[in-house]
């Protein structure tokens, strides 16, 4: 039995922390409970960092296989080394620069990082097509832009991807994971009984949008009136205050001169009529 998630960069065999273990076993045997593993990575399971992950989903997440089936996890194996490296004994954990793809400015060592839960994780795989595995390091700008981009995606209509589910969004499946899921039965004919409902409303609802275009038209003349007499209104108290300021720069040079500048000038003039203010 070979192990599934070795490559050239990352050999297969044992974890030297723990020797006792010497087999290849299937994927659906990793059950050890990890809760205390993640509570030190800051994943207690409230607020943003909530999760619930398994050992299994660990290994996944972190190599990578994201939007696999049942059954093709049933298929995969992992050795010791695999194993352990992927869950508790994985490296990134010592890491505190910010993770995120698009991490603006030089990458620095955070003094208190926020690590990456599950959602965000998905989040940033199917957005940037990036495995970003849970427990890295994130700055708080970065951390609060993919939590707003994952509310976001949740809050899409119908019909978009749900974001609590790890298959990745149709543009981010890479060549060697399955494609998105087939169209649900039903959803062909649902669609077409829609579109025809759509054409007969749009036909009974022609006459009545061209019968009210001369209201729309007038609407728009009235507006264009009304925005010019605006403008001219404007244009006109622009004229008075400069104006003003002329008439009272002339007063303050007279002053000046006559008071040899022992007498401030005046720095406003007074728009309420003098009868007024008596």
């Amino acid at each position: 039995m070979s192990c599934s998630f070795g490559s050239p960069d990352s050999e297969c065999g044992l974890s030297r922390y723990y020797p006792e273990d010497i087999s290849v076993i299937p994927l659906s045997a990793c059950n050890k409970d990890v809760t205390n593993y993640l509570a030190t990575l800051g994943l207690s399971g409230r607020g943003h960092g909530q999760t619930d992950l398994s050992e299994q989903d660990l290994i996944l997440n972190r190599s990578g296989r994201f939007g696999l089936s049942e059954e093709e996890k049933n298929n995969l194996t992992v050795c010791p080394k695999h194993r352990y490296d992927l869950t508790t004994r994985w490296t990134g954990g010592r890491r505190n620069t910010c993770a995120h793809p698009e991490h603006v400015g030089r990458k620095t060592a955070l003094k208190e990082p926020r690590r990456v839960p599950m959602f965000l994780s998905t989040q940033m795989y199917r957005t940037y097509n990036t495995v970003v595995p849970v427990g890295s390091a994130m700055c708080n700008p970065c951390r609060k832009r993919a939590v707003k981009d994952a509310e976001r995606d949740v809050e899409r209509p119908t019909g978009s991807q749900d974001l609590s589910s790890d298959q990745p969004g149709p543009s981010s499946y890479p060549q060697s994971t399955m494609g998105p899921p087939s169209q649900p039965v039903g959803t062909a004919a649902s669609t077409s009984t829609a579109l025809k409902a759509t054409s007969q409303v749009s036909s009974s609802e022609s006459s009545s949008v061209i019968s009210e275009t001369p209201i729309v038209e007038t609407t728009f003349e009235s507006q264009s009136s009304s925005t010019s007499e605006g403008e001219a209104n404007i244009s006109t108290w622009v004229d008075e205050q400069h104006q003003q300021e002329q008439n009272r720069e002339a007063l303050n040079k007279a002053v000046d001169q006559i008071t040899e500048g022992r007498i401030s000038p005046l720095r406003s003039s007074l728009n309420t009529p003098w009868e007024e203010v008596n």
